[in-house]
């Protein structure tokens, strides 16, 4: 798979040149995860569904770079490969965000109401209120 990123804007550019060598920093970088853990991840790509729908239009997509205008060479087998496991790592990522997410929001809302109601009872209480004071609905009102 290729990845074309274009060009650095011109103060990135400068940093570049004249910043310390990129190749003496990746000596500085930590280690964030183990090899093994790494070719679990690998793996667990692989065991993601791919549904027929999504075949079909990998192969449709490879089909049209092979008969497209202006291509030398269209894609190969082995890039419609590199797709859909980059299609599958995606959907890998996506549902480890979304499973996060998920589990933030159900680990924020008791914690939400717990809050809510505080702050709630002590407005009451500066208030001289001992209990919640219900108003009357205005007639007409929305039950």
């Amino acid at each position: 798979m290729r990845v074309h990123l274009g060009y650095p804007a011109a103060a990135a550019e400068r940093e570049l040149l004249s910043g310390v060598d990129r190749r003496d920093l990746v000596k500085t970088l930590q280690t964030i995860t183990s090899a093994d853990s790494l070719r679990q991840l690998q793996e667990s790509v692989l065991e993601i569904h791919v549904s027929p729908a999504l075949l079909d239009y990998v192969q449709a997509l490879v089909a049209h770079t092979r008969r497209a205008p202006g291509l030398n060479a269209g894609l190969s087998p082995r890039a419609a490969i590199g797709l859909l496991r980059a299609a599958r790592a995606w959907a890998l990522i996506r549902d480890a965000v979304r499973s996060f997410l998920n589990t933030c929001k159900r680990s924020f809302l008791p914690w939400w109401n717990i809050a809510f109601a505080s702050a709630a009872a002590m407005r009451l209480r500066r208030s001289g209120c001992s209990r919640p004071c219900r108003s009357p609905k205005p007639k007409g009102s929305i039950p």
